[in-house]
């Protein structure tokens, strides 16, 4: 495996140090002591935040590593990406075990008019809202739900510029959302449906389209979906 990373993400290298510190049952105080930092330098570089090179370097040897450029060697941070992988499979393969009947789907975040085109063109929708939302956060995602369900109906029908002129108002919609310190992400997956009532049994196929509002705070990678086509609101 070949890596093109310069250097260790700030996310990784805070979560590598976290780990090397509580492995060793020391402190943040501890580390900070060891590597001529201050205490809110090792807090900063826990929560993911970016640090200079020569603070790298400090720290990599408050580690107790012989090379200070040790978070900037490629065999190193290769390591690291290795080592989370085999943690990562470990509990996807756990979840697994414990939900057989679902499977995990690439989330993107909504940032355009491109984006909800993409959910619109969809037969079938699944909408969430986070319930760590607050009620004003809530009631806008709603609308948002709402407004996209009603539009889907018809969205096929719509001429090029009516279809700007409702994409625009999602746009607005999106940033209000915003201002309420939430953000959306959606996903697509293809599936196919049949009805043991049918002549012709061949499956229809079935575009499905999920879109989640949580706290602006958070940051989805991935949606873990039931296997068998399900879609409708689910609200707090």
């Amino acid at each position: 495996m070949i890596t093109s990373h310069l250097s260790l993400e700030p996310e990784l290298l805070g979560f590598w140090v976290k780990c090397v510190r509580e492995a060793s049952n020391w402190s943040q105080e501890a580390v900070a002591a060891s590597s001529g930092l201050d205490v809110r330098t090792i807090q900063r570089v826990e929560a993911g935040n970016s640090i200079s090179l020569g603070s790298r370097r400090s720290l990599a040897r408050g580690l107790g590593y012989d090379d200070v450029d040790i978070f900037q060697s490629p065999k190193f941070i290769e390591g690291v990406h290795t080592f989370l992988g085999t943690i990562r499979k470990a509990k996807e393969d756990e979840h697994y075990k414990q939900f057989p009947d679902s499977i995990r789907i690439k989330a993107l975040r909504v940032s355009n008019m491109r984006d909800f085109e993409a959910i619109l063109l969809a037969n079938a929708y699944w909408f969430d809202s986070d319930c760590a939302l607050s009620a004003e956060a809530k009631y806008a995602a709603a609308s948002m739900f709402d407004y996209l369900k009603d539009l889907g109906d018809i969205f096929d029908e719509l001429s090029y510029s009516d279809k700007l002129t409702y994409l625009d108002e999602l746009q607005r919609m999106l940033s209000e959302l915003e201002t309420c310190n939430a953000i959306a992400f959606f996903a697509k997956r293809t599936s196919s449906f049949t009805n043991e009532n049918w002549i012709n049994k061949t499956p229809l196929r079935l575009d499905i389209a999920y879109l989640v509002v949580v706290p602006s705070e958070r940051d989805i990678k991935e949606l873990i979906v039931s296997k068998r086509a399900s879609f409708g609101f689910s609200r707090c």
